[in-house]
């Protein structure tokens, strides 16, 4: 059965009023008020969400005509989103996510009141859950049973204040570290850098601060939720089986703190508003203890249908890195400074900028070589590990009947050298990972091996 939900009256009077704010700062404006009120009319009129058997329909436009339907088995995620304006009004913003470039375009549905809302998206989740379980039911020959909803609630607990410091600590060491780099040329820029590195610990330390204050997620059966609900209000729904892999997220200022976040990739295409500006779609849970970190990752992996604590072989020690990587990912930037370092020495004329290039190049090659010897990647049957970094840490793991391609590329740089790149993309633009530093047969048997788990993980 087709219900079909139009954009809220309310809606117009919220753009009305932002319209007036900018009146009041650009008075001018003013001219465009009766041109402004007809569009609306027109937009109002012509607006029209549908939700169907198939998919979500949508119809707009007022001199050219849009349709849009977008087919529940292609949503990756189904995101809520509510500004201030929209808040005072009692509206909210449904964003359809899929793996196409359509979602990103034409996937907002705008202007609904909270209740038709909330009713459109039970009926877009209920949708995709009963196509999922008719294609289960198609493929097994069994009647999938109901289970009872269980819905748990921040099982984990983040730590607002913990992740503040980490956002501020590393920014100010950071800015005292490049001042005293910079006194070689002059020693007032010591005091500019140490400025401007508090004003941004700053306001990168609030940040930090709010969005672990004012984030909470859910884990249900078949769904995983994140909300963010301060001044604005965001929620990104995702299905379990739509998420492509899980990441351990650990940047040095919150190694420093002992703690860590979980960032899941469904493959969804960058979701863009109007006026092409970037939405915010909340992938990541921040600021937890490590140990609940993993804790949680486990939770989503045994959600997806598969377990990271299997016993795991090291792929490193079989197929290993070649030593020359730290040299050629230091020519590669060496080259770019070389640049640039020349350019300044022309500019500033003192051979100061070049000494500056010179030790800037040598932490390059020290950053590099603790990389590569950081660098793991790690199986089980189910799950590919890849595990890089320095001061801090990302750990991705890869389900391997998430894996949709593998391939061997070089730049330049790797032929010089003989080096290979292994790539692994799952689902979508975004999601994915890359083993890079092998040499010609390390490349090829590991592409064999993952190529073997991949199948034998779908043709179970």
């Amino acid at each position: 059965m087709t219900e079909v939900f139009k954009p809220n009256s309310k809606y117009v009077i919220g753009q009305l009023a932002s319209w007036i704010i900018s009146f009041i700062i650009f008075w001018p404006l003013v001219l465009a008020v009766p041109f402004i009120l007809i569009y609306y009319y027109f937009w109002l009129k012509n607006t029209e969400y549908e939700a169907r058997e198939d998919g979500v329909f949508k119809k707009t436009g007022i001199i050219t005509k849009s349709q849009s339907l977008f087919l529940y088995k292609q949503i990756q995620d189904v995101q809520e989103q509510q500004g201030i304006l929209d808040r005072i009004f009692g509206l909210k913003t449904l964003k359809i996510k899929t793996m196409s470039g359509s979602s990103s375009l034409g996937g907002d549905l705008i202007g609904i009141s909270i209740a038709d809302a909330d009713r459109l998206r039970s009926l877009i989740i209920r949708n995709i859950d009963k196509q999922i379980s008719e294609v289960n039911e198609s493929r097994t020959g069994a009647t999938t049973k109901i289970k009872e909803e269980q819905v748990i609630t921040t099982p984990y607990k983040l730590y607002p204040n913990e992740a503040a410091l980490a956002a501020i600590v590393p920014v100010i060491i950071g800015a005292i570290l490049v001042g005293l780099l910079s006194m070689i040329v002059s020693p007032i820029y010591l005091f500019v850098l140490i400025s401007l590195g508090l004003l941004l610990a700053g306001i990168t330390g609030i940040g930090a601060y709010f969005t672990s204050r004012f984030l909470s997620y859910e884990i249900t059966n078949d769904w995983m939720s994140i909300k963010y609900d301060f001044l604005v209000r965001n929620v990104t729904n995702y299905r379990y089986d739509r998420i492509q892999n899980v990441i351990i997220y650990m940047p040095w200022g919150y190694k420093l703190l002992g703690i860590a976040g979980v960032r899941i990739e469904t493959g969804e295409s960058l979701q863009l508003g109007s006026g092409g500006k970037q939405q915010i779609a909340y992938n990541f849970v921040p600021a937890m203890k490590v140990d609940d970190a993993y804790k949680l990752k486990d939770l989503l992996l045994q959600r997806i249908g598969v377990q990271s604590k299997e016993t795991v072989r090291d792929l490193r020690t079989t197929y290993p890195l070649e030593n020359v990587k730290p040299i050629k990912k230091t020519i590669g930037s060496m080259i770019v400074l070389t640049v640039l370092t020349m350019v300044a020495f022309i500019l500033a004329k003192t051979f100061a900028i070049i000494i500056i290039g010179a030790l800037l190049i040598l932490l390059i090659f020290v950053y590099e070589w603790f990389y590569f010897k950081n660098y793991s990647y790690k199986t089980n049957d189910k799950v590919l590990i890849v595990k890089k970094g320095v001061l801090g840490r990302s750990e991705i793991f890869i389900p391997y009947n998430r894996v949709q391609t593998i391939f061997l590329d070089m730049d330049v740089l790797d032929r010089v050298f003989g080096l290979y790149d292994l790539h692994l993309s799952t689902i979508g633009i975004r999601a994915g990972s890359h083993i890079d530093g092998l040499n010609s047969a390390n490349s090829e048997g590991l592409k064999k091996e993952l190529l073997a788990a991949v199948e034998k993980n779908r043709t179970k």
